[in-house]
């Protein structure tokens, strides 16, 4: 708790080990995922004071990192006025669950307004979301982001437009990004990969990837679809060769294991 400050918000990291010297950037993706945190704690936990901390992390992201289009800015530095795919999408699910949990119509309206808006701005059929509205097209991360974000959007609202979207986009990522010979998606398509001046080398992100695994298998719960339940043990057993490396972060490939192998 040390490194939440008076202004709200939490920073993106510290200094030293003992968790002083929090560095001054407080970035939109770092709080979406501990307000996500936040409330699950609160949920299990059955404590108050995790659902208390999940409020504040909901007004400092509203009041500090909101932009006149009703979207989320990356950060809360004055001059950063940037607004990116898979942070924007990351707090619209973030949202969405802080809303079912707390009951709070007004809350979810806000989520679904804001993961609108940088669809409007960054989609174009077939190609997928860019990063931002002119930004660079074809990376996994928007993808997987932005599905996994309508899929939250579908079954908060039942409105099947976001279902469809969720699906599309993976689609997109499959035929773009996947990796034929050894499973799992790249961290980029090949167009993209091969227009970059400086030589790519392709990654496999592995947060990335468990997270795609995840959004796959509620697709194919979704749309009643093998094809995505096949593709998402593909993707967790190509990420499942590498868990032991992540240290902590292989807790993203368990909870991915959970919910495809269930």
């Amino acid at each position: 708790m040390k490194l939440v400050l008076p202004h709200g918000g939490f920073f993106r990291c510290a200094a030293r080990a003992d968790w002083t010297d929090p560095q001054p950037e407080k970035l939109l993706a770092t709080n979406a995922a501990l307000l996500d945190l936040f409330v699950h704690a609160g949920t299990v936990l059955g404590h108050e004071r995790w659902f208390a901390r999940a409020v504040d992390i909901v007004e400092y992201v509203n009041r500090a990192l909101s932009a006149s289009n009703r979207a989320w800015r990356v950060s809360a530095c004055a001059d950063v006025t940037r607004q990116f795919s898979d942070s924007n999408a990351q707090a619209a699910s973030a949202m969405l669950h802080a809303a079912a949990v707390f009951q709070d119509d007004v809350l979810g309206k806000r989520a679904i307004d804001a993961l609108e808006r940088v669809l409007l701005s960054s989609y174009k059929p077939g190609e997928g979301v860019a990063h931002s509205a002119a930004g660079v097209r074809g990376l996994l991360t928007d993808q997987v982001a932005m599905a996994a974000a309508n899929l939250d959007a579908w079954e908060s609202t039942g409105n099947v437009v976001y279902r469809m979207m969720a699906e599309e986009l993976m689609h997109y990522a499959l035929r773009v990004m996947w990796d034929e010979a050894g499973g799992g998606f790249f961290d980029r398509a090949g167009d993209v990969a091969a227009a970059d001046p400086v030589p790519v080398i392709p990654l496999k992100p592995f947060v990335i990837n468990c997270d795609a695994a995840l959004v796959l298998r509620r697709l194919a719960d979704a749309v009643d679809d093998a094809a995505f339940a096949e593709r998402a043990r593909e993707t967790l057993a190509a990420a499942g060769t590498r868990a032991s490396r992540f240290g902590p972060l292989a807790a993203h490939y368990l909870i991915a294991r959970r919910a495809v192998l269930r």
